[in-house]
């Protein structure tokens, strides 16, 4: 038998192409979208990674929730905000640095990992596979965010 035939038919037999489509060089999954991975997982750039890639910068290393008084704050980049309900609080609140940074887990952000978009239902929260990271530490109002306690994103309102 002619040898490109033989080859021709091992080939068809064990489709090599789906090995390779199968995993990445580092072992990792390949994929088309966030749900042919693991569900710690996300697909960027058809692999599945369990972290997202390096995004954004630290621009202000010094500067800490803790930070009460106005002018150390502002010394250290931040700004101080309050919140009026119930009873008046402030903090410093930071620059992150990773303002739309993608995310999935609160420990990919500095700030918080929310939605892109403000205000969605509980259902369309617990559907969300991704998210941002925000530009700052502190993020009033209603937004899907990561719920540590359930690992997934809830609706959650902060004023």
């Amino acid at each position: 038998m002619n040898r490109k035939i033989l080859l021709l038919i091992l080939f068809s037999l064990y489709p090599l192409h789906c090995a390779y489509y199968d995993s990445t060089p580092d072992g990792g999954k390949t994929c088309k979208n966030h749900g042919d991975c693991p569900d710690d997982q996300r697909c960027f750039d058809g692999a599945c990674l369990t972290d997202p890639p390096p995004c954004g910068e630290v621009v202000a290393p010094d500067c800490a929730w803790g930070l009460k008084d106005e002018e150390e704050c502002q010394a250290a980049g931040g700004w101080i905000a309050c919140s009026h309900i119930g009873y008046d609080t402030c903090w410093c609140d930071c620059p992150t640095g990773q303002g739309g940074c993608p995310c999935w887990k609160s420990s990919h952000c500095r700030g918080e990992c929310i939605s892109e978009d403000e205000i969605l239902s509980s259902d369309e929260c617990e559907a969300l596979k991704m998210g941002v990271c925000t530009g700052r530490t502190t993020n009033l109002g209603c937004w899907c965010r990561i719920w540590n306690m359930s690992g997934g994103f809830q609706s959650v309102c902060t004023d």
